[in-house]
């Protein structure tokens, strides 16, 4: 997630140099720009800042000995409703 958000953040500000966004993503392989921008143009700067917390939360339930499943499909949930806009 923060990958992708390194690489919105970069299109958003208007760069088209894949080596600038690799290197600000620390992404070694430039040509994987391509697939980055693909799997993250419906979603905003918004929606993946906003999935940051919850995926901390998720690590923090997992390691404090939550419950895996519930945990996980709780959250999944979460994240699910956060890229969908709602």
């Amino acid at each position: 997630f923060r990958t992708w958000l390194w690489v919105k953040i970069m299109i958003e500000s208007g760069e088209r140099n894949q080596q600038a966004t690799a290197i600000a993503a620390d992404i070694g392989n430039p040509k994987r720009i391509y697939f980055l921008q693909q799997e993250i143009k419906l979603l905003s700067v918004q929606q993946l800042i906003s999935c940051l917390p919850l995926l901390l939360e998720l690590e923090v339930s997992l390691k404090q000995g939550a419950s895996e499943m519930s945990t996980l499909q709780t959250k999944v949930i979460e994240l699910c409703q956060v890229c969908r806009g709602n």
